[in-house]
This record gives C-alpha cells, structure tokens and sequence, in this order.
C-alpha cells in the first residue's frame, strides 16, 4: 500500500437498495489525469460502524494513507452504512482518534461526502482535545446541507484535483490554496451547497475555523 500514489483512500457506503451508483469511477477519471493511472487511490466499500471502524483502522494506521473521503449518507449526527446503520459522530471521533494515536498514521484530512453532517458544530466536535477529539488531522470538509449526488461530486472533484495539483508547501498551506479557488472560481456553488473546510482556530480559546 506505500505505492498508492495519492496517498488517498476512498471509503464508501452502498447509496440505493436497487441499484449500484458509485464514486469510484470518478476518482478513476481524477486519479487518471492526475497521475496517469486510474489506480493511485485505494478503495473500500463499508457495511456498518464495524467495517466502518476496521477500514479505517487499516488504512490509516499500519497502510499510511494520508487523505481519506468518506462517501456516504449523511445526516447532523453521523453517516450510513451499506446496511443502513447509523454511525454516529462519536464514533467517527473514536475511530480516527485511534487511528491518530497508532503509530504510523499519517492523516492528515478527512473529506465526508455526506449530506447535513459536516456542521461546524461536528468539526469541533470532531478537533476538540477536550472531547477526546483528534490533534493530528489538519483539516475536515464537507457539507452542512442536503445536497444532490452529482451536484457535489463535481465540487468533490474540483476540491480534489486543486489540493493534489499544489505540490509544494505544507497541509495547511495546500488547504488554504484550495479555499482560495473556491472563493475565487466557485463561492456560489459552496455556499449554496453548505460546503466548507474546517482547520483549527489558532490561539488559547481553541475551537474551529472555517476557511470559506
């Protein structure tokens, strides 16, 4: 798994009981223009807050990867699985908190492709130390509304292809630029879509900063 070349995991939940709509062909076409392989991401469907929890713990901690998108229903207090279960934001939070602590682990952003869950409320959530939260994660995005599958997809991938094409600085730096070209070629469609990136506020008063 060190050879993923985007250091990016795609995780997600089965959308529709009828039939089998998922993301991963469109991070094929990213992954392909991007690198030249439509192969330099890794990817993983989960059922329920088990797989949830045994993906995560895998990728992000002895597999490395830095970046992980979560593909999956969402509502304010947490995502579905494949089965339908809703797992909750605290045990979001304990995941990647332990996920965090494993000796290896690299991540450094989380992107939830939900509807309603990525408040800012639940980023707080999600950092806050005081609430057992997760200091080694740079930066959480996603949406704070409901949102139509393809309608998001294209700023997930506007998102994606602007943090992979800046290659030099650090995480922060990366992040920030990818805020910058939201405002400046697509403000309309985050706003309209409650989208927004999520770092931690700077200073004794600790909490959230949201960079768009």
């Amino acid at each position: 798994m060190a050879s993923n070349k985007l250091r990016l995991a795609v995780i997600e939940g089965r959308w529709w009981e009828d039939y089998n709509t998922s993301v991963r062909s469109l991070f094929d076409v990213l992954s392909d223009i991007l690198i030249r392989t439509p192969h330099g991401y890794h990817y993983e469907m989960f059922n329920n807050k088990d797989g949830f929890r045994d993906v995560v713990q895998r990728i992000g901690g002895k597999w490395g990867f830095h970046y992980i998108y979560v593909a999956a229903h969402g509502f304010r207090d947490g995502i579905l699985g494949s089965d339908g279960e809703l797992i909750q934001r605290v045990v979001i939070r304990n995941v990647l908190r332990k996920v965090c602590q494993t000796e290896g682990s690299k991540i450094v952003g989380v992107f939830f492709g939900s509807c309603d869950f990525m408040t800012e409320e639940n980023a707080a959530f999600l950092f806050d130390p005081d609430e057992g939260g997760i200091p080694s994660i740079k930066w959480i995005a996603g949406y704070s509304t409901p949102v139509h599958w393809l309608d998001s997809f294209v700023v997930d991938l506007f998102f994606w292809n602007k943090y992979f094409r800046r290659r030099n600085g650090t995480d922060l730096e990366k992040i920030e630029h990818v805020a910058k070209a939201f405002a400046t070629m697509m403000p309309g469609a985050a706003e309209k879509l409650g989208f927004n990136i999520y770092v931690r506020r700077q200073g004794p008063t600790g909490g959230v900063r949201p960079i768009l």
